[in-house]
């Protein structure tokens, strides 16, 4: 997996992130098994990178998520306030 900066996150559209997201996710866990598995932990490095990785990219989701919610607020409370004005 190729380890990404904040800077690529923000300029990725929301199914690259959510994409990333699943394909971070699904390799902590093929990389989970072998080490259990094979009871060498050799890759433990690498498992704590790509862990630290899904943080970053999780947050990203996160935040853009809050983002268009607080959005959808807002644009529901300038609805309201244009249908409650009287011209």
């Amino acid at each position: 997996m190729e380890k990404r900066n904040l800077d690529d996150l923000t300029k990725m559209n929301d199914d690259q992130i959510r994409n990333e997201l699943r394909c971070c996710k699904e390799d902590i866990h093929a990389l989970e098994r072998r080490l259990y598995k094979d009871r060498d932990f050799s890759d433990f490095d690498m498992l704590k990178s790509l862990q630290i990785e899904y943080c970053y990219i999780k947050r990203e989701s996160e935040v853009r998520r809050g983002r268009s919610q607080a959005h959808r607020e807002f644009m529901q409370r300038m609805t309201q306030k244009s249908k409650n004005r009287t011209f």
